[in-house]
């Protein structure tokens, strides 16, 4: 059967050998990070983090929702393997997110003694067949890294699995299959697969036939680095789930540099060709398509060269009072590292225009001068192995990028003696605070939801963010759906409109905030109905202000709707303030309002009257107020 496709963009999966890289990573965008430890790792010269620093990166990057995967895909040797199991125990303590294993005994250990470990099969196991995957399976792997000599069909085939697939989509490339070479074990011994890989397809080599000289000294076994960045989103239609960047051995900005310009692909940007030349600068042996795309002789290897090419910036043209000049292709900066020829290299620590003027720039299709080495002949190729511009972009990228993840708020307050409560969450967790503290009646402004998302936004230099805030609270916003005009004119408080026989006397007072645009709270009493009364206006105190000895009168009438008396009418109740003195004598702002709002007792039922509230006072405002 069909796999069904999943609609969603593949993670990617970043090395970090050093905390630079793992900075890197974090700035350019990275899903997931991956590195060894001291032992069990097939790294074993890279500067591997410690324990005691692991457990620290796990909880920085879980912060920021980035997963972290730990290399333990050596062969294990039979006296190791309770060791091994121990060290694994540990990092499934630090709640690591999967391990990376070779050993198919150590696999077999972890899922029967720790089965809710994540397990990864490494790459060092050569999967590039269904039938292979399937044995995984049953000892309960949940994902596999191909190995780097898979076609598309085959990794097409494995996607097909149901298994999660991770292919490698840029670094270095074996002349051996993944996990089988023994050329390193066998001439040096140091075993790839203890991860001491002395490199010999990296060395030069002579060509025989039948004891006769046929080739030249090349290294004829050294394959390009791969790069498949612009065809990740053919594999993100094929269902892959992790696009993994080999090179824990790397600079920091060979790693922002690839991650970075991985995740533009995804996100359908396109690659420049300054992008390009800049992550070639950080590290290339030539590039190829790699197996995935069936490349062969040429296209595959690079005979010419095993290290780093950068890009080619011109020539040497000629030597003058001891310095070269140089014809320039490319731009050529002060502190920038060039190769010359195949064997001489240096940093551009005094550059030199063509009148011989120190500068720190010279511009593509210039001529210039430099002190670099005296073996240099005319004719010599120049390549930029170092870009001083790159690294300084990608290190001022790290520090200036602060990483956030995205949460949602939500900010609950029942009222004065009610605490705060405040919930963050997002897909997968969610918290719960409560203040200890109780609200209280505000002196002079109350607590808006503008307010709240104001302070809550406040996390400039914090892991997070909030994509909403959502405020519910009585402090916060009135009860009822209406809109009323309050006018207060004339010398006699009255109401307009006639209270009808027989209808409930209730009386209603609502404290009003400063803004006038927000209830304090409430006070209700009834003689005849109490099931007119929403149970939102219960047992609450008089505001503060109502009851400091000012001179004021709570009146009571009662609108009717279709009936003088039947509860399917809809009811009006409204506050009316009065004072012998000014406003300003009863210490609230000159923009006081009255207050009316509407409790709807049948549905469908509407009213939109005007309640007038004719007081000994002058003061009017239009007060909304809703659900």
């Amino acid at each position: 059967m069909e796999r069904e496709k999943i609609n969603m963009r593949p993670e990617i999966l970043a090395p970090v050998g050093n905390r630079e890289a793992l900075e890197a990573a974090i700035a350019a965008g990275c899903d997931a990070v991956y590195f060894g430890l001291p032992v069990f790792g097939a790294r074993a010269y890279a500067k591997n983090f410690s324990l005691e620093e692991t457990e620290e990166i796990i909880k920085k990057c879980h912060l920021l929702n980035i997963k972290v995967y730990i290399t333990m895909n050596t062969v294990i040797f039979e006296d190791e393997m309770e060791e091994a199991y121990v060290l694994a125990k540990r990092l499934h303590e630090m709640d690591v997110d999967a391990l990376i294993i070779q050993d198919l005994g150590l696999l077999h250990l972890l899922h029967h003694r720790l089965p809710d470990l994540v397990l990864h099969a490494s790459t060092q196991l050569s999967v590039s067949k269904p039938n292979m995957i399937e044995k995984l399976k049953q000892l309960g792997v949940q994902r596999v890294v191909l190995a780097r000599e898979c076609t598309m069909d085959e990794i097409r085939a494995c996607v097909e699995t149901g298994m999660e697939i991770e292919v490698f989509i840029h670094g270095a490339i074996c002349i051996c299959y993944s996990g089988q070479c023994y050329f390193s074990s066998v001439r040096y011994d140091r075993s790839g697969n203890r991860g001491m890989c002395a490199q010999p397809c990296r060395m030069p080599y002579t060509l025989y036939q039948d004891n006769a000289l046929v080739g030249k000294e090349l290294y004829y076994l050294s394959p390009k680095d791969l790069s498949l960045i612009d065809q990740v989103k053919e594999l993100e239609e094929m269902g892959v789930v992790s696009l993994k960047i080999e090179g824990r051995m790397k600079s920091a900005a060979y790693v922002y540099e690839s991650v970075m310009q991985t995740k533009s692909v995804l996100d359908n940007k396109f690659r420049s060709k300054q992008d390009i030349e800049d992550l070639m600068v950080t590290f290339n042996r030539g590039y190829t398509k790699g197996h995935a795309y069936k490349m062969s002789g040429y296209d595959l290897m690079n005979p010419q060269s095993c290290n780093h090419q950068g890009i080619n910036i011109g020539k040497v043209i000629g030597k003058k009072n001891g310095r070269l000049v140089l014809q320039l292709k490319h731009e050529l900066n002060q502190n920038d590292g060039i190769r010359i020829g195949k064997d001489f290299g240096c940093h551009v620590n005094y550059l030199y225009d063509k009148k011989g003027k120190l500068t720190s720039h010279i511009p593509a299709g210039s001529v210039c001068e430099i002190k670099g080495p005296k073996q240099a002949k005319v004719g010599d190729t120049i390549l930029k192995t170092t870009s001083v511009l790159v690294n300084e972009k990608v290190e001022k990228r790290i520090k200036e990028t602060n990483r956030q993840i995205q949460l949602n708020a939500s900010i609950v307050c029942d009222g004065v003696g009610s605490p705060l409560i405040c919930k963050i969450y997002d897909q997968n967790i969610k918290v719960e605070v409560i203040s200890k503290d109780v609200a209280s009646q505000a002196q002079n402004r109350a607590l808006d939801e503008v307010t709240i998302k104001k302070q809550f936004n406040k996390t400039k230099d914090s892991f997070a963010s909030f994509a909403s805030i959502k405020s519910k609270s009585s402090m916060l916003m009135p009860v009822f759906a209406r809109t009323f005009l309050v006018e207060a004119t004339g010398p006699t408080p009255m109401i307009e409109g006639s209270t009808p026989p027989n209808a409930p006397a209730i009386h209603v007072a609502i404290g009003v905030t400063p803004n006038s645009l927000a209830f304090s709270s409430l006070i209700t009493t009834t003689q005849a109905a109490p099931s007119l009364i929403p149970e939102e206006l219960a047992a609450v105190t008089i505001p503060s202000f109502l009851k400091a000895g000012r001179n004021l009168e709570i009146l009571s009438a009662v609108v009717p709707g279709r009936g003088p008396s039947s509860v399917s009418t809809t009811t009006v109740f409204f506050l009316s303030l009065t004072s012998t003195g000014t406003i300003s004598s009863l210490n609230l702002p000159a923009s006081i309002a009255a207050v009316a709002f509407c409790c709807e007792l049948a549905e469908n039922s509407s009213n939109s009257s005007l309640v007038k509230c004719h007081c000994s006072a002058t003061f009017s405002a239009v007060i909304p107020i809703w659900y």
